[in-house]
């Protein structure tokens, strides 16, 4: 039987062409849904090197799904959740907390003595919006794909959207951890790592809402309303209470109120009518932050409190953290301390009596 070479060709090339139509339309279509967050990975990873703006977010929010929740969706456990209102511009405040006061390893082994390592296990959170011309430096995307704690809200920055971006944090821990204490501090508040992780395990694991919480709401509508509210350089609020807040309608949660420490002791207050909760809220814990009215060229910082706020500007920061470092247990057992002016390399041991602002 004579068979023509032509004929052969022919018959390959057209089964050839049939395998390649039946993988374009059945084989790869499976294997892009099995690999599809892989791909989609990838083209987020573009936008951030500056192709699409846009899906900066849906890297962050991937990230967050991926990183924290499991094949069985299982949240991420942490004791804490430590939620920081940022902004682009402020890599440098970010670069020193995670460095520093977040670091364990800046910090002396002596000073988490007879602390179990479950009261340290904290997750960082920066909220920050969008710029106003929409575009985010070369510098912020890098820093961006580098951490994993940078998030992104869809609200242009500016000092009316520091509310939204704590209720937005509230929303979003409690979608991606589960934990006991939500803190939220503002990007020039020292934390006392050491005193934090002692203090903390004192507190309830339910209705707290806990600081400096002193404060009525002085002006606007709000005039003359009966609830107080925590000081916004740092209060601690449990999951409860956090995911109460997180369940109210849009309806529930939209008011005039600017101030993001007036807003929050607000929703506590909203929570507490809703549920029925009969604690007193907010409780008044004096021993958690301390803001202080600095002179100019002295600094003066008593060391035995969880959270130092008014520490503006990086170099005052690092003096404060430095000095608290530095501090000579054995000599300074209240853990006060102070330096004479800003060029003093020393800390030295005194007893000060402290003036306080609130």
């Amino acid at each position: 039987m004579k068979i023509h070479k032509a004929r052969i060709f022919t018959t390959v090339l057209t089964g050839a062409l049939i395998l390649y139509l039946y993988q374009s339309y059945f084989l790869i279509p499976s294997a892009q849904e099995q690999f599809g967050t892989h791909l989609l990975e990838l083209n987020l990873q573009t936008a951030i090197n500056g192709e699409n703006e846009h899906k900066m977010t849906e890297r962050a929010e991937m990230q967050d799904s991926n990183n924290f929740a499991g094949k069985d969706t299982a949240l991420k456990k942490h004791f804490m959740v430590i939620v920081i209102p940022s902004m682009p511009k402020s890599k440098v405040y970010r670069h020193y907390l995670r460095t520093k006061w977040l670091n364990m390893s800046s910090w002396g082994s002596h000073e988490f003595e007879g602390v179990d390592n479950k009261y340290l296990d904290f997750k960082l959170m920066f909220v920050i919006g969008k710029e106003k011309n929409g575009t985010y430096s070369d510098d912020f995307k890098k820093e961006m794909s580098i951490y994993d704690d940078i998030h992104l809200i869809d609200l242009v920055e500016s000092k009316q959207i520091l509310r939204d971006k704590v209720l937005w944090g509230m929303k979003k821990s409690i979608e991606l951890f589960d934990y006991k204490y939500f803190i939220k501090i503002d990007h020039d508040t020292l934390v006392d790592l050491p005193n934090l992780a002692k203090g903390i395990q004192t507190l309830p694991e339910e209705n707290v809402y806990t600081g400096a919480c002193k404060s009525k709401v002085k002006r606007g509508e709000f005039r003359g309303s009966s609830f107080k509210y925590c000081v916004g350089n740092a209060y601690i609020l449990t999951r409860d209470l956090v995911q109460k807040i997180a369940s109210l309608t849009e309806e529930e949660t939209n008011n005039s109120l600017i101030p993001e420490d007036g807003y929050t002791g607000w929703l506590v207050a909203e929570v507490k009518r809703k549920f029925n909760i009969s604690n007193t809220l907010p409780q008044v814990t004096n021993e958690i932050v301390k803001r202080f009215n600095y002179k100019v060229k002295d600094g003066i910082y008593c060391f035995n409190d969880w959270f130092y706020h008014w520490l503006k500007g990086i170099y005052r920061m690092e003096r404060t953290f430095e000095c608290r470092i530095r501090a000579n247990l054995t000599l300074c057992p209240s853990l006060n301390y102070y330096y004479e002016n800003v060029n003093s390399t020393s800390c030295i041991c005194g007893t000060i009596k402290l003036k306080k602002d609130n």
